[in-house]
């Protein structure tokens, strides 16, 4: 994703979220600094845009004048909302931003939420095997849309439930990224980056695989899908079937 899409996509988040002309300033100042420091800021600037996208509609305050008492009812939300994983990793983000924003490693907003541990119920036991990939692969390589389902759910592995619902309009395309944007309210999304290598933060080889199999197989789906450019609303994963239909969580 490149800078000038970067910017416009914060630039329309400040606008359907309500941004204040203060949050809006500190927030500038944090996509300064990363851009200063990091070599390939652009995955952490999106990931907090989403994360304060889900704030500020309801705390129009300075992020500096945001109190623990403000934050308590989105929290309370999310402990309904999410699994364990993405629970811990949006209290994390959230603590990590309050710090950055307050220059205080021990922000006393911080030290009441408690993000706690994380332990994946994955095994290594529970891993496909490069063996039993490439089987799968093989097996799906004649049909565009099952290859192109079996590798972006090999590199993210986004619930069935979401995949599902997943539309045209929810694929963002350039020539270094997809970001399928998984729906998580009607109003908030998930990004989910499919990078080729030249792009990529993640530089483990076997991620950079995967990635490039998603973004390929991706591609040569889109070409041939029968919603694609035009029909933003025709279901990403359709059934061969019955047409205009999402395939069920079942089939996925």
């Amino acid at each position: 994703m490149r800078s000038e899409e970067i910017r416009e996509r914060v630039e329309k988040s400040y606008k359907k979220y309500g941004w204040t002309e203060e949050q809006k300033e500190v927030f500038e100042k944090f996509i300064k600094e990363r851009y200063a420091n990091f070599a390939n800021p652009k995955n952490t600037v999106c990931s907090y845009l989403d994360l304060l996208n889900s704030i500020v509609p309801f705390i129009k305050k300075p992020f500096s004048e945001i109190t623990y008492d403000d934050l308590e009812p989105l929290l309370s939300e999310w402990q309904e909302k999410y699994g364990k994983a993405s629970l811990h990793g949006r209290r994390s983000k959230l603590k990590a931003f309050l710090r950055w924003e307050s220059g205080d490693k021990h922000d006393p907003r911080v030290e009441k939420i408690r993000s706690g541990g994380y332990v994946s119920p994955v095994t290594i036991h529970d891993l496909l095997t490069d063996e039993e990939i490439a089987k799968l692969r093989k097996a799906a390589k004649d049909d565009p849309r099952d290859l192109a389902v079996l590798d972006f759910h090999l590199l993210w592995g986004p619930r069935p439930s979401e995949s599902v619902k997943l539309k045209v309009k929810d694929v963002e395309i350039n020539d270094e990224y997809i970001v399928v944007n998984i729906p998580q309210t009607k109003t908030i999304y998930r990004p989910v980056p499919i990078p080729l290598t030249t792009e990529s933060v993640i530089q483990d080889p076997t991620f950079l695989d995967c990635a490039l199999n998603a973004y390929t197989s991706l591609m040569q789906y889109l070409n041939a899908h029968p919603g694609y450019p035009d029909d933003p609303d025709y279901p990403l994963w359709y059934d061969l079937k019955k047409g205009k239909k999402h395939l069920g969580p079942y089939s996925l």
